[in-house]
């Protein structure tokens, strides 16, 4: 599943799912005003010739679907997820500012909501069988996390699904594993 705030694809899908005509991914990009326009431009500088080829932003669509891919992106970069990260630092080896290599990550975050749109997850949330069997178990999420040596709401935000860690939640079933025959002995 692709990485972006659980509370921001709900905001995607009423334009997306309103316009059934619309079905392919570079017409929901310019929906939600991340889409490319073709145009001329003349650019005065002594490296060019005067007439340079650009592609911009569509002004139009949905300013607040923007505002939300940017908040996905910026959060990316910000806690520095490896692929974003990879990627930004092989466009800034091309020569691109930081505002084209924002521009570029909306697409490919809009890319990644238009795949979640055409093929939603029906798995159940990534913790919520650690939050079951640590309810059975009787063990309080503030013992679970001292024994991972994590915040309680690192582990909270795994138990209710707004946050996929794979690895915590192996770490944690171990450890519930562990914990369990202590206490009932």
């Amino acid at each position: 599943m692709c990485h972006f705030l659980p509370d921001e694809l709900p905001k995607q899908q009423p334009d997306a799912r309103a316009h059934p005509d619309r079905n392919h991914a570079s017409t929901l990009e310019r929906l939600i005003a991340v889409g490319w326009t073709f145009t001329q431009t003349k650019v005065y500088s002594a490296n060019s010739s005067g007439q340079r080829t650009r592609y911009r932003l569509s002004r139009g669509g949905n300013r607040q679907a923007n505002n939300a891919l940017y908040r996905i992106v910026v959060l990316r970069m910000r806690h520095r997820e490896p692929r974003t990260m990879a990627y930004f630092t092989g466009r800034r080896a091309e020569g691109l500012t930081d505002r084209d290599i924002i521009r570029c990550l909306k697409r490919h975050v809009a890319n990644e909501i238009y795949a979640a749109l055409l093929n939603p997850s029906t798995d159940a949330p990534v913790g919520h069988q650690l939050r079951i069997d640590r309810q059975h178990a009787g063990i309080p999420i503030t013992v679970l996390a001292a024994t991972l040596g994590v915040p309680y709401q690192r582990l909270r935000r795994l138990e209710i699904g707004t946050r996929a860690d794979p690895e915590l939640e192996h770490r944690a079933t171990l450890a519930l594993v562990q914990i369990t025959p202590r206490l009932t002995a």
